[in-house]
Order: C-alpha cells, then sequence, then structure tokens
C-alpha cells in the first residue's frame, strides 16, 4: 500500500482512541512522553483526506480514550480532567477536574434525542456531561477502583439509567 500523508501527533499508546468520523481524524496523545505531561498531551483533528491539522486541544496530562458524540469529543486525562469539545473546533465547552486518572473512555445513554455522556475515573467517581447544556456534573461515587470502562455491562448501564430518569433502548 501507499503511504497518503504522515502526520506528527506524538505517542499513541493502547489507552489512546482513533475515531473517523464527517472527514475527520479523532485520535488522543500522550505527547512526547507517556505518563509525564507535555505540551503533546492532547487530542488532534486531522482531515482525514490530507492529514492536515484541522485542530489540536492540549489536555491536563495525557489524554485517554475519546468519545466523538454529536457536535462535542469528550475525553479523560490521567491527571483527571473531564473535557468537553467542540468537534468543530475543538474549542473547550467544558471541563471537570477529579485530580485522579479517567482512564476508561467516556459513554453515552440515549433517551429519544437527548443523551447523556458518563465518564468514571479510576477512584469510581461518576461524572455526568449533558452537552446541550455545556455541563459536566458529579453524580456519584462507585464503591470500587474502575479502571476499564464499565459501560459494556448491561447491569451497569441500566442500575444508572433508571435513577437518571433515562430509558435505554
Amino acid at each position: 500500500p501507499k503511504i497518503r500523508w504522515r502526520a506528527f501527533v506524538g505517542r499513541v499508546h493502547w489507552r489512546n482512541t482513533i475515531n473517523v468520523e464527517d472527514g475527520g481524524i479523532y485520535l488522543t496523545s500522550c505527547g512526547a512522553r507517556w505518563n509525564q505531561d507535555d505540551r503533546g498531551d492532547g487530542v488532534y483533528c486531522l482531515d482525514a483526506e490530507s492529514g492536515a491539522l484541522r485542530w489540536a486541544f492540549n489536555s491536563a496530562g495525557d489524554a485517554n480514550e475519546a468519545l466523538v458524540d454529536g457536535d462535542c469529543v469528550v475525553v479523560g486525562t490521567d491527571a483527571g480532567q473531564l473535557a468537553l469539545l467542540n468537534k468543530t473546533t475543538g474549542a473547550l465547552k467544558q471541563e471537570c477536574r477529579v485530580w485522579h486518572p479517567i482512564f476508561a473512555r467516556p459513554f453515552a445513554l440515549r433517551a429519544g434525542n437527548d443523551a447523556n455522556i458518563f465518564a468514571v475515573s479510576h477512584k469510581g467517581i461518576v461524572l455526568m456531561a449533558n452537552p446541550g447544556a455545556d455541563k459536566i456534573t458529579e453524580v456519584a461515587t462507585l464503591p470500587f477502583l474502575v479502571r476499564a470502562n464499565p459501560a459494556g455491562c448491561a447491569y451497569w448501564a441500566t442500575a444508572w439509567a433508571v435513577p437518571f430518569g433515562q430509558r435505554l433502548g
């Protein structure tokens, strides 16, 4: 295969993600050094055709798994930042800091046209982002540490959907 273009976005490790949507490549990076804060930590959006940088967001600490949902990108970091970004411009719409890592990928729970995005920190703090209101709220604390994404568990999602008045399906 022929290499069409190259772009430097720092190091990409197993906790980083690459999402392709609407002609853009949205990826997270741990910058120049893994597990050390540096100016390359963050989220990058590249043009899928040319590889040109559309925008870059410098995060607090290594950026981990990101969720591209609707008109926003949501990412957690090793420094405990949950950032809600404008998908088109990369501008920070809202952030919340819990001061310990958010390793797991944020996930969305939908009810009709409405969606809330949830993220869980390593120490079990559950954050809920409302993209329509550009608001992030701490809603609960789990009694255990979280390293991976609990969204794959139907029981967990159902247990959270009921208290927040959401319906799954």
